[in-house]
C-alpha cells in the first residue's frame, strides 16, 4: 500500500516530508470501549481505555518500525453506531482530516439493528464510504469485526445486560453476524479496497477449540485488551502485503 512509501519518505526526510495520518472509523470497539456497567443513575456506562484500543497498539508497532515518523491517529469510533449513521458524519469526523489511510470497521451494530434486516443498507453505506474516502485521496481498508458471545455468562447479573446478551448471542449463533462480515468482504471487492478479515480469524480460533467468550471483556461483544492486538497485527500484515 502507498502508505508504506509515505512512511519510508518521512523516515528519510523527517523535516520535509508530510506527516502521516491514519483514521479509524467504527463503533464501540474502535472507540475503545471494554467493560460495561451502570452509573449512579442506573444508566449504561462503558469503561473506555484509549491506551489499549487496537489503533493505539497499531501506532506503537509503526513507531517501532519507523521511529522517526510521528504517525497521527484519528479515532472516529462512536459506540452504538452503524455504517449508515457513520456515513452521515464521515465529512466531519474523517474527511476533514484528509487521512492517508482510513480503516473502516463495522458489522455488529448493523447486524443487530432492526433484527438484521438492513443488509442492503450496510452494503450501500460501505460502498459510499469507500467512494468518498477514495475521492478524498485516502487509501481504505475494510476490517471485519470480532465474534460475539456464543453463550450467556453466569457472571452477568444485570437483567438489562442479560437481555442484551441473549439478543447478541442469537445474532452470533444464527450466522447473522458472519453474513454481515461476508457483506463487508463483498463491498471491499466491489469498491476496490483492501479487506482485513479479522472475523475469520476469530472463527478459526473458535473452530480450534478456543473459548471465544473468555476473550470478551464485557462477556457480550467487546474484545478484551489482549485481543485488540489481533486487530492491530492483522492490519500491519495486510498493509505490508498489499
Amino acid at each position: 500500500m502507498d502508505i508504506i512509501n509515505k512512511l519510508k519518505e518521512k523516515q528519510k526526510n523527517p523535516s520535509s516530508a508530510p506527516c502521516v495520518t491514519v483514521a479509524f472509523l467504527g463503533d464501540s470497539i474502535t472507540q475503545g470501549c471494554f467493560e460495561i456497567g451502570r452509573d449512579s443513575e442506573g444508566k449504561l456506562k462503558t469503561t473506555n481505555d484509549y491506551e489499549n484500543v487496537y489503533h493505539a497498539k497499531f501506532k506503537k508497532i509503526f513507531e517501532k518500525l519507523y521511529p522517526d515518523v510521528p504517525m497521527s491517529i484519528i479515532n472516529a469510533g462512536i459506540s452504538g453506531t452503524t455504517s449508515w449513521e457513520s456515513l452521515e458524519r464521515l465529512e466531519r469526523d474523517v474527511l476533514i482530516h484528509k487521512p492517508d489511510l482510513c480503516v473502516v470497521s463495522f458489522g455488529a451494530n448493523d447486524a443487530h439493528c432492526d433484527g438484521g434486516t438492513r443488509e442492503e443498507d450496510f452494503y450501500n453505506s460501505l460502498m459510499e464510504i469507500a467512494k468518498k474516502l477514495k475521492e478524498n485521496g485516502s487509501e481504505v481498508i475494510f476490517m471485519s469485526t470480532a465474534m460475539n458471545c456464543t453463550k450467556i455468562n453466569p457472571e452477568i447479573k444485570d437483567d438489562g445486560f442479560i437481555k442484551i446478551a441473549h439478543s447478541v448471542r442469537e445474532m452470533q449463533t444464527s450466522g447473522r453476524l458472519k453474513k454481515f462480515s461476508d457483506i463487508m468482504g463483498k463491498a471491499a471487492i466491489d469498491s476496490g479496497v483492501v479487506f482485513c478479515d479479522c472475523y475469520r480469524k476469530w472463527e478459526k480460533l473458535f473452530e480450534s477449540g478456543v473459548d471465544i467468550d473468555r476473550l470478551l471483556s464485557n462477556n457480550i461483544n467487546h474484545p478484551d485488551r489482549e485481543m485488540h492486538l489481533l486487530f492491530a497485527v492483522s492490519l500491519v500484515e495486510i498493509i505490508f502485503n498489499n
